[in-house]
Parts: structure tokens; sequence; C-alpha cells
């Protein structure tokens, strides 16, 4: 399988504040090599003119970051959105804090069990993208093993994020090889540590990840996109950032289409 490149716009979400500046910032992504991109964090902006800024620039939709309330709510508009798009995966960012406690896994599945069997009947695939307070233990496992134990069989899928998982304290790329089976896509972001101990993320490549090793997890895993994201920039020039990312993905074999 090629492994291709993606760039969650998330990265990028301070360009993106209008129209105009969309189609900017997709025209300097596409620049910068990238031809795919999932989208997030892209606010106020009609998905009809998204997607003709894709058409414009000659980029594509890899995947969408969306809340869970628009699967609860509306899980008929999010399918349809995702026909307009042009692609089949999607992920949740986050889950609201009433959900990170003991029985969050459980209160998450109760509800999805209504829901996956419409995304999956759609020819889509659902994932859950981490953080690092999924890495707190209740009763002698951590809160995403347990939803890996009781989910992955209902359909739920895993964009595990690299710098979110060493913030949890865990190996990435061990985390990779565990849930492999049940992830299309991965979110490759770098941590930097200052001289005053602040974790920092960073360009992939950058910062102290053992990229060599996780970049071994994921080729053998049966993963379509290899995203980048880096949440914040310290005042750096974003689109140098993902260019940079893209840059040292490329070097290490991962494809840009």
């Amino acid at each position: 399988m090629t492994q291709k490149i993606g760039l969650n716009m998330y990265s990028l979400r301070e360009l993106c504040g209008d129209l105009d500046g969309l189609q900017r910032t997709f025209d300097k992504v596409a620049g910068a090599g990238y031809r795919y991109v999932q989208v997030s964090g892209i606010r106020d902006i009609d998905p009809e003119d998204i997607t003709k800024a894709f058409q414009s620039s000659g980029l594509k939709a890899c995947a969408t970051h969306l809340s869970w309330d628009r699967f609860t709510e509306d899980v008929s508009g999010v399918i349809d959105l995702h026909k307009l798009y042009g692609t089949i995966h999607t992920a949740i960012g986050s889950l609201p804090k009433e959900y990170h406690g003991a029985d969050g896994v459980s209160r998450f599945l109760s509800e999805a069990r209504s829901i996956l069997p419409e995304v999956t009947s759609a020819g889509m695939d659902f994932s859950y993208h981490n953080h690092s307070h999924e890495f707190a233990r209740f009763g002698g496992s951590t809160w995403i093993d347990q939803l890996f134990e009781q989910g992955s069989g209902m359909g739920v899928k895993f964009e595990l994020d690299t710098y979110w998982v060493a913030a949890g304290g865990a190996d990435p790329a061990e985390y990779i090889e565990r849930f492999s089976e049940y992830m299309s896509i991965v979110h490759v972001k770098d941590m930097a540590v200052t001289p005053e101990r602040e974790q920092r993320f960073a360009p992939v490549g950058s910062g102290n990840l053992n990229w060599r090793r996780i970049f071994d997890a994921i080729r053998n895993a049966p993963i379509e996109f290899v995203i980048v994201e880096q949440d914040a920039h310290y005042g750096g020039d974003h689109i140098e950032h993902v260019a940079a990312s893209f840059a040292f993905l490329n070097e290490n074999g991962f494809a840009a289409e």
C-alpha cells in the first residue's frame, strides 16, 4: 500500500478565517507539496465553497474531524457531507469532558451503538482521535485501552496522535502496532522541549520522538493517510512548518499521492 501524506487543516486554522484566506492557504499548502488535507478547524465557511477551493488548488479531502454532537444529532447530514467532500474517513477530534471519567467509555459506546452502523453502511469508517487524558487509568487499565477492547468490535477505529500518545506517557510506535488493524489514518506530530521543560508542538522530524521506530510501525500497518498536525507554531511561520513536515515525510518514503 502506498501511504499518502495529508495535512490536518486545524494546523492552519488561524489563516482560514474567511473564504479568501482559505483559498490562499490551500494554494500555499499545495505549493508545499501536499495533495490531501483533512477538513478541520475551518469555521463558518460553506462546505460547497470549501469543495470549490479544493478543486481550485488541486487538493483533495482525505478525512474530516467533526464534533461528536454532529453525529448524534444529524448522522445523515454527516454522511452527505462526506459524499460532497469525496472522502470515506471521519474522526472525532475529542469528546466533551463528561466522557473523560471512569464511565466515559461505556457512555460513548452506548451512544455510538445506533450511529456506527449507519456510518459504516454508507461505506465510511469512523475513528477516535486521542489526546493525553485517555491514558489515565481506571480500574487497572487506561481509558483508551478500554475503548479499544470494547469498541473495536463495534467498528470504532483509531486516529492515533503521536504527540499525545507520548504526552500520555506511552510509546507511539507500540500503540500503532497494537491498534494497527483498526487504523486507516494516523496523526504525526513531533514534540520538542524548551530549556524551561515546556513541551511544544514541532514540525515532524525537528523534535524528540523516535521517528525511525514510529515509521516502521506505520509502514507495517494498513494505514492509508499519514496526516501532519501541528496545533501551535509559537510565532514561527505556519506554512514553513507544515512544509518542513511534508519534506521530512516525503524524504522518508511517504508519498504525496
